[in-house]
């Protein structure tokens, strides 16, 4: 029996696309899904997974990406309060306790911010150097 390659192939692009499309769709009927949303834009393996090697940090770090940690944003959805009463309640900012909140604002984390944005651009100038010589 003689495959007919080009429409082989065709089929399974098709199969490929309509499964992303409907995958696409899936994730915008979720507002828990919506920090994954923004980050995710393709099916495919995440670098993280074998580049984080100590397995506490890629679990701490996959949490956070499908949203199942303990800030207000998705503890607040269990108690059925209103998304826009979910306020932080370790700051005054008087604003919704999310991730961005979390990880950019929260005056609460300012100092554990500076830190470790110093050992990132200290890591990250560490490479340069090293790939240049």
């Amino acid at each position: 029996m003689e495959i007919n390659w080009g429409k082989f192939l065709l089929k399974q692009n098709s199969k490929k696309y309509f499964a992303y499309q409907s995958w696409w769709t899936d994730l915008g009927t979720h507002s828990r899904l919506s920090v994954f949303r923004d980050i995710k834009s393709s099916i495919e393996f995440e670098p993280y997974l074998y580049n984080v090697t100590v397995n506490d940090y890629r679990v701490a770090y996959t949490r956070f990406r499908c949203s199942a940690h303990c800030l207000f944003i998705e503890e607040g959805r269990y108690c059925n309060i209103p998304r826009d009463d979910r306020k932080c309640t370790l700051c005054t900012m008087g604003v919704v306790e999310d991730e961005f909140h979390f990880l950019c604002m929260c005056p609460l984390y300012t100092d554990l911010r500076e830190f470790l944005l110093k050992g990132i651009l200290v890591t990250s100038l560490l490479i340069q150097e090293s790939s240049s010589n």
